[in-house]
């Protein structure tokens, strides 16, 4: 049986409603009746995440800015200036790592020169690829007011992020009792002598724990960052089921394929993370228009220079986890689509 998927961030009904009869805006729940001079002005601030709705003369409703064709070309050439100027200065400080790089050897700056230019790259593929018209304006915003406001994405965001909170806790108290993090790993985590030894239930430690602070850090703002997309538009069972099984599968894919011999476990949310990443990118892929114009590609971007950025970080990096992820995540979403049956407005 079809189970029907919603794009719930095209459909979605905003806020406020009301008739008008002079242009305002709607801004933190207060009405601020205005010419239409001042309704400029008041958008000189504005961008894709605002909370900003401008109320036409004669409309029954408020409308976002880059959907009121008085705006749109102000609005994306206001937003096409400062993603450039945004992707140049990303790019400046990460030829100025690179330099730092070449003349002190210290493979620190190198890894730091993989940030900015990773930022700049996803600055410039929107400029170009997702921003740089109306329709890509008015449905990024359009999204982004969905995954603010909208009560599965907050969920989501709840409860992945509590259970986020409850691992890294959990973890440092574990490591406090055991007397170190080697301990834990030898004792609880998907150690790989053990693993081959028959103790395959060490597969469930792998999204729970983590080798540093920033380790954990980074993966779960990239988590609570992708889930509520999935969750959102697919429900928390396929998106729960795709982090599991892409963790799981990561966790093996590292220990039989990972090219550093010398590691003995592996650790970290990223498999599943880069699960949800194949996941969403497929869907989108499979299902023209499932995202607003432009992301697939963004996010594409993000996963992609994600794996390779990460090879220049000193330490051992779960490359093979990475890729492995990504992949299931991408077939888990072959197998799911024939079973949508997505709703175009």
């Amino acid at each position: 049986m079809e189970r029907k998927l919603e794009l719930f961030w095209k459909n979605y009904v905003l806020p406020v409603k009301q008739p008008l009869d002079e242009w305002s805006i709607w801004r933190s729940s207060e009405q601020l009746c205005l010419g239409i001079n001042d309704v400029k002005l008041e958008l000189k601030n504005w961008n894709i995440t605002s909370r900003i709705f401008v109320g036409v003369p004669g409309a029954n409703e408020y409308s976002l800015p880059p959907c009121v064709p008085q705006f749109q070309a102000y609005l994306v050439g206001k937003t096409a200036r400062v993603l450039m100027i945004g992707g140049l200065l990303w790019m400046c400080l990460g030829l100025i790592s690179m330099l730092l790089f070449y003349v002190s050897h210290d493979k620190y700056f190198l890894a730091f020169a993989g940030v900015p230019w990773i930022i700049a790259t996803i600055l410039l593929v929107e400029r170009y690829f997702g921003l740089n018209d109306a329709r890509g304006l008015s449905e990024r915003a359009m999204f982004y007011l969905w995954l603010q406001t909208a009560r599965p994405p907050r969920l989501a965001v709840l409860v992945f992020g509590s259970l986020g909170i409850v691992a890294g806790i959990g973890q440092f108290l574990l490591q406090r009792d055991l007397g170190g993090f080697d301990l834990l790993i030898t004792k609880y985590g998907f150690y790989y002598p053990s693993v081959r030894d028959g103790e395959w239930w060490r597969i469930i430690s792998v999204p729970m724990f983590h080798g540093s602070l920033v380790h954990f850090l980074v993966n779960f703002s990239l988590l609570v960052s992708i889930v509520p997309i999935i969750w959102g538009m697919v429900g928390p069972v396929v998106t729960v089921g795709v982090f599991i099984v892409a963790s799981f599968v990561g966790g093996f894919g590292q220990m039989f394929l990972g090219l550093d011999k010398s590691a003995d476990a592996t650790l970290g949310a990223s498999g599943g993370i880069f699960g949800l990443l194949g996941f969403i990118i497929a869907m989108n892929f499979l299902r023209d228009s499932m995202l607003p114009k432009g992301f697939g590609i963004s996010l594409s971007g993000i996963a992609f220079l994600s794996i390779v950025g990460a090879e220049v970080l000193p330490g051992n990096v779960a490359t093979a986890s990475h890729i492995v992820g990504l992949v299931s995540g991408g077939a888990l979403a072959f197998f799911w689509k024939n079973r949508l049956d997505v709703s175009e407005i």
